[in-house]
């Protein structure tokens, strides 16, 4: 995946009263290929809207979302949502497989591809278990696996993990990480939480309130794996605290 850039979005909503509310405004950044890119923001400010217009979700009001070699590659874009949205009559394997099977791929190469992501992800073992069977960091691992299965440039996260706990939440966003280093994908990530961000991100980005626009942009070069208790990641957390903050 090349740059993809975000220039002067906005989106307004229009209800049957015709009120209108908008959610973004002039929201401008951009993304680079194979960055880790975390997005943090006020509740209910516009973060989930952003993801789904550059998922093609939403359409966009006003302002552009473009792909640096747009007329070259047809980009393919993952989505990893809040709740999961497991299938919940179908498997492991056929929650994984989902994508594929929506897109005519053969068979064989189908249940290639699911069981290389079930050895990738740790679900060996789980693979005819459905989603009702699963503990939540293991429904969490499906929902990865089956947004990695199309194989896509651009890997979109919508706070993947705030349901779990302490302790599966760390497990998961090192496992992340490994996901990432090792598939190469551009991810943006949305969280609430300041320390997930500092943990996972190259660079992070602040946003208003509604109707939200980017407030601060902070980068983050600290080597990876990192330490949450060292000066530097309190340092770089204080920072965006500050920020997120201010007026």
């Amino acid at each position: 995946m090349k740059k993809l850039t975000i220039n002067n979005l906005e989106k307004k909503f229009t209800s049957e009263k015709k009120a209108s509310v908008v959610a973004v405004k002039d929201m401008s950044f951009s993304v680079e290929d194979k960055e880790f890119l975390c997005i943090l923001g006020p509740s209910g400010c516009g973060k989930t809207t952003l993801l789904r217009m550059i998922a093609g979700l939403e359409m966009p009001t006003g302002g552009k979302i473009e792909w640096e070699d747009a007329q070259e590659v047809d980009h393919r874009i993952g989505f990893v949502f809040q709740d999961d949205a497991l299938l919940p009559w179908r498997s492991t394997n056929d929650n994984i497989a989902f994508g594929l099977e929506l897109q005519n791929v053969p068979k064989e190469k189908i249940r290639k591809k699911v069981a290389d992501l079930v050895d990738f992800m740790n679900l060996k073992g789980f693979e005819s278990s459905y989603p009702k069977e699963l503990s939540g960091g293991m429904q969490k691992r499906v929902a990865i696996a089956r947004a990695l299965v199309i194989e896509p440039d651009l890997l979109l996260m919508d706070e993947p993990f705030v349901s779990l706990d302490a302790q599966t939440r760390n497990i998961l966003q090192r496992e992340l990480i490994r996901v990432w280093k090792e598939k190469h994908n551009t991810i943006l990530f949305i969280t609430h939480n300041v320390d997930e961000a500092v943990f996972l991100a190259d660079r992070v980005l602040v946003l208003t309130e509604r109707p939200t626009s980017v407030k601060a942009e902070v980068e983050i070069t600290l080597a990876r794996p990192r330490d949450r208790t060292s000066n530097e990641f309190t340092k770089i957390r204080k920072e965006i605290l500050s920020k997120m903050d201010s007026g």
